[in-house]
């Protein structure tokens, strides 16, 4: 390399040092205040028989579909308040929906029920273990981890057409073996996070948004951001440009928001982050013996729900919210009970 080429390499070097340095994330400082506002909330226990292991909202069609713990698949009309059964399901329902409220899709396999035609459709070509990620159509996208033995790992995205016999690999790419799937799908992206420390110890967070439908191509965003408190512990995409939560061990600073290069730490009150809305972003809470906590992060408000209820488990799977924020669902597991029960709660401001 003559002394030209090498003053060329140095300056494109700087040039990359600089942008990276301007596009770092600063998270640090006290979290940003909520302002408490009273819910009203009334609560129908809907009449699910043998109660609720797992459910979905299909809000275009007006319906919840749930599976009951002896494993059959039941659906709830919010217009008439009328329950029908659909069929036998002994595995866990996948919480990805699609457009027309028609099919049901299990978790980790091939397998999909179709609600209008009262048929099972079994696919080939997607390897399992595997990951559904969004619906197109009638198109059903799914993520797979391929990890080979020489220790290499790659990102498989497949799409199936429902009708068709097999999925087709739609694209591959490498991935580094600690990089994350973080959650919130919206068709055509993913984001996909590591977390680094360097030479230094200092923390870093590398996201990565990736377009299915431009063969797996992404864009690398927040490069080096590291003024991040407490340990990242996870990642949640939310549907809007270059925005998405962290969720950190952080007690004063445990739920971050960043947007681009804007960062705004709060200060969630409950345990295990539910985001009930993607596209506005909203976060659920709960505290044992407390109950639930909504939060709603582009108003700055945030209210408390069923304050008298005993919680002893409240997953993210356990929540769906309405596009209107008008209705929520919600089928925690109460102290001293088996099984879960499903409830539709009216919040009235």
């Amino acid at each position: 390399m003559n002394n030209s080429q090498l003053r060329t390499t140095l300056t494109l070097v700087i040039l990359v040092l600089s942008s990276i340095e301007a596009w770092a994330i600063n998270c640090l400082g006290g979290p940003t205040p909520f302002s408490p506002i009273q819910l009203w909330p009334k609560f129908n226990h809907l009449e699910t028989r043998l109660g609720a292991q797992d459910f979905n909202l299909w809000e275009e069609t007006g319906k919840v579909v749930f599976r009951t713990y002896d494993n059959q698949l039941r659906e709830y009309s919010l217009f008439s308040g009328l329950y029908t059964g659909l069929t036998p399901m002994d595995r866990r329902m996948s919480d990805i929906t699609e457009p027309q409220n028609r099919y049901v899709v299990t978790e980790g396999r091939n397998l999909i029920f179709d609600t209008q035609a009262d048929t099972w459709q079994e696919f080939r070509g997607a390897e399992q273990p595997l990951r559904h990620l969004f619906w197109s159509g009638n198109d059903l996208y799914t993520f797979y981890r391929n990890m080979a033995a020489s220790g290499n790992h790659t990102l498989e995205v497949y799409r199936y057409h429902y009708g068709d016999a097999e999925a087709i690999k739609v694209c591959s790419m490498p991935i580094r073996p600690d990089t994350k799937l973080a959650e919130g799908f919206h068709f055509p992206h993913f984001r996909l996070y590591n977390v680094r420390y360097d030479f230094l110890g200092r923390q870093h967070l590398d996201t990565y948004l990736v377009d299915v439908t431009r063969n797996c191509s992404f864009s690398q965003e927040s490069p080096n951001g590291t003024g991040y408190p407490g340990r990242i512990q996870e990642i949640y995409n939310f549907n809007q440009d270059n925005s998405y939560g962290i969720k950190t061990d952080n007690p004063n600073s445990n739920f971050l928001w960043v947007r681009g290069d804007r960062c705004a730490p709060h200060k969630l009150s409950g345990q295990q982050p539910m985001v009930l809305d993607y596209q506005r972003p909203t976060v659920a809470t709960w505290t044992r013996g407390k109950g639930l906590e909504i939060a709603y992060l582009e108003q700055g408000n945030v209210a408390r729900l069923v304050e008298n209820w005993n919680i002893s488990e409240f997953t993210p799977r356990d929540a769906r919210l309405t596009s209107n924020h008008q209705l929520l669902f919600i089928s925690p597991l109460l102290q001293g009970e088996s099984q879960r029960k499903l409830v539709q709660v009216e919040l009235q401001n």
